[in-house]
């Protein structure tokens, strides 16, 4: 773009900008038009919709479905594995991408990490109980679970709290303080807007209000 040209949008929604060595990339951030595409690796949030007796059939917010092996939990056997409801909500990482099949999930831990068996609540991926789950924009939660994002860390800090957070445009919240999670869940949904040098402002002053 040469000075004094202009840009017109065709959708509303937030200008986000990124300059990368010469260049300067600018996009409309609307969340209407947000449909998640599954990637191998992605770290999602979903909810059953759909149980058969070797693999549950989970819904990811969108319009995209995913099937999750009844036995793709750490620790996990046919005699002892997980028993998800209809409704229950599950993290987990996709598997499997393939554009003529619905997308495979797992809850087994990545490779390099130490697996812990589905049964003691320590394992990485499994369902979340309890618990707040709400939407957020797609593109911010993958902004959030970018490594060294100093809001989160600076938001664990201010709260007591579980998050969990999928970049299907899904957060997950739960603490034992009820206002705690109010407190958390407004201040991820306002931060979409709020330019990154006001992030850590923003979670330090919850700490002073909780």
């Amino acid at each position: 773009m040469r000075d004094g040209e202009s840009l017109l949008a065709c959708h509303k929604g937030c200008v986000r900008w990124q300059a990368e060595q010469e260049s300067l990339f600018i996009w409309v951030d609307c969340e209407a038009h947000h449909h998640y595409k599954p990637v191998v690796g992605d770290q999602v949030i979903g909810v059953v919709i759909g149980k058969q007796p070797e693999e549950y059939r989970v819904h990811l917010g969108t319009s995209t479905y995913a099937t999750l092996p009844a036995l793709a939990f750490d620790g996990a056997t046919k005699r002892n594995r997980p028993r998800l409801r209809m409704g229950s909500v599950v993290f987990a990482q996709m598997a499997l991408t393939h554009k003529y099949m619905e997308p495979h999930m797992s809850c087994c831990s990545p490779p390099g990490i130490c697996a812990k068996d589905w049964v003691t609540n320590e394992s990485i991926f499994g369902e979340l109980t309890g618990g707040h789950l709400f939407d957020c924009s797609p593109w911010f939660c993958r902004h959030l679970t970018r490594t060294g994002t100093p809001f989160v860390d600076a938001l664990g800090a201010a709260l007591p709290l579980e998050l969990a957070i999928g970049t299907n445009g899904r957060v997950w919240v739960r603490s034992s303080a009820a206002l705690a999670s109010i407190m958390a869940r407004t201040a991820l949904l306002c931060s979409q807007y709020v330019s990154e040098g006001d992030l850590v402002g923003l979670a330090e002053a919850l700490l002073r209000v909780f």
